[in-house]
């Protein structure tokens, strides 16, 4: 019986270790103001609502994003992998101008974007989800997973200030230097 508890006690201290770590990584990460803020598609933090809006503009007329419904899209497809072919939905937020959170949405749909029916979404969105991390972890991100509320699993991706949080269907870049100013700012004007 002491050693079922033991190995249980164990497994608790590994878990709280790690919480500890995934916890001081987020402090670090929003600690520290990192020159080098690019991070996808040559898109970095700080940049202006224009500035993204000129972005955009020239990666759809080099064909790496298209506008539909006044959204841009993405579109991941592998050529060796027929099952990684995925739509996504950029969506872009600012803080005194400045940008500091981009969020790549998988839209249900291919890069054609035909839905996917029966069920097989669902089977794809776990694919994007791997998909993402493995590109991430190319860029050497490093990898930490959490589990949320509800007990579904949550992926996060840091390399530098930037934090790259993830699930089946949404992956948000998120500049946490950027986003403690913008919360620090808040609690102040509350206060």
């Amino acid at each position: 019986r002491s050693c079922g508890s033991n190995s249980s006690n164990n497994r608790k201290s590994r878990e709280n270790l790690y919480e500890e770590q995934v916890k001081s990584a987020f402090t670090n990460a929003g600690s520290v103001k990192y020159e080098d803020t690019t991070f996808f598609l040559g898109f970095h933090m700080g940049m202006t609502a224009k500035q993204v809006n000129a972005h955009c503009a020239e990666l759809a007329s080099s064909g790496k994003l298209y506008k539909s419904d006044r959204t841009y899209k993405y579109n991941i497809k592998d050529s060796v992998n027929e099952k990684i072919d995925f739509q996504t939905e950029l969506q872009f937020e600012y803080c005194n101008n400045e940008l500091f959170k981009l969020s790549l949405h998988y839209t249900g749909k291919n890069s054609k974007g035909q839905s996917y029916i029966n069920g097989v979404g669902i089977l794809f969105s776990v694919e994007f989800s791997q998909s993402w991390g493995k590109i991430l972890e190319a860029q050497s991100y490093k990898k930490y997973i959490k589990k949320d509320a509800f007990g579904d699993y949550q992926y996060y991706f840091i390399k530098g200030n930037i934090i790259v949080s993830g699930n089946d269907s949404n992956y948000v870049f998120t500049d946490a230097y950027r986003d403690n100013l913008r919360e620090q700012s808040y609690r102040t004007s509350v206060a």
